[in-house]
């Protein structure tokens, strides 16, 4: 199953076909599917929240099927718990939050002015 984090599914709009070469145009740009913005995972150190490493993200994508996932950085073992977004330092015991950004989806590109109507 897909994780917490995974991005929807985009479906194409159906085009009906248009008598104007201009509006046949818009409307294949806008059935177009838009570049969806990827989620990314962030931990919550003392200055505030930062993207997670490569080394995390790993972790997660294991744990995504779980719900838990381990890793190694900076020489010291960690466990990640999706369900309760948090990872732990496997020695000390310090745990951190974690969370999941889904950016907010991209917007449509400006529609260009009407033509100018004749007099």
């Amino acid at each position: 199953p897909p994780g917490p984090c995974h991005p929807a599914t985009l479906q194409p709009a159906t085009l009906q076909p248009a008598t104007d070469p201009a509006a046949d145009a818009r409307a294949v740009a806008a059935a177009a599917p838009a570049a969806v913005p990827a989620p990314r995972w962030e931990v919550e150190l003392k200055g505030g929240w930062v993207p997670a490493d490569a080394r995390v993200l790993a972790a997660i994508s294991d744990a995504e099927a779980g719900g838990r996932g381990e890793y190694e950085a900076r020489g010291f073992s960690y466990s990640v718990d999706l369900h309760q977004s948090w990872q732990r330092n496997r020695k000390t015991g310090r745990t951190r939050r974690i969370r999941c950004v889904q950016p907010p989806p991209p917007q449509p590109p400006p529609q260009p002015p009407p033509p100018p109507q004749p007099p």
